[in-house]
């Protein structure tokens, strides 16, 4: 089963559930990688009006580096000051390659640590963590 699913035009990145359906094979990550890039190009194309692959490459790249250092900056952590700015930053980069899914769960992150919630520090923010590992990863992969 994939992770990924198509709305429109834009790639969106489901978080895994607690017990996996079943292991993903290395064709499917990178069927999800090839449609996820295609998606991002669009997103690029549409927002900036660039449709040079070197752009995207670099953007997607981008995005895999910061998402993979900050969500280790992240993980587990119990500081609301942290993981506020963290969750700012992934918000920005998911929108930059249009990620609306992980882009939304980092807001909704973001705002808990902001206005105190320390429950933000749970579910919310492992499955942020979840869909943003996964993503770059399958992005690095391919």
């Amino acid at each position: 089963m994939s992770l990924f699913r198509r709305f429109a035009s834009e790639e969106t990145v489901q978080p895994r559930s607690e017990t996996p359906p079943s292991i993903s094979s290395p064709q499917s990550d990178a069927d999800d990688a090839q449609r996820l890039r295609k998606a991002i190009g669009v997103h690029v194309a549409e927002l900036l009006g660039e449709e040079d692959p070197e752009f995207v490459q670099d953007l997607v790249d981008a995005f895999c580096t910061s998402a993979h250092s900050l969500v280790a900056a992240v993980r587990g952590s119990d500081d609301l000051e942290e993981v506020g700015n963290v969750a700012h930053q992934l918000k920005g980069s998911a929108a930059n390659v249009g990620l609306k899914e992980i882009q939304a769960a980092w807001a909704r992150v973001e705002s808990g640590t902001r206005s105190g919630d320390a429950s933000v520090l749970g579910l919310e923010l492992a499955n942020a963590v979840e869909m943003t590992s996964r993503a770059a990863t399958v992005l690095g992969s391919a």
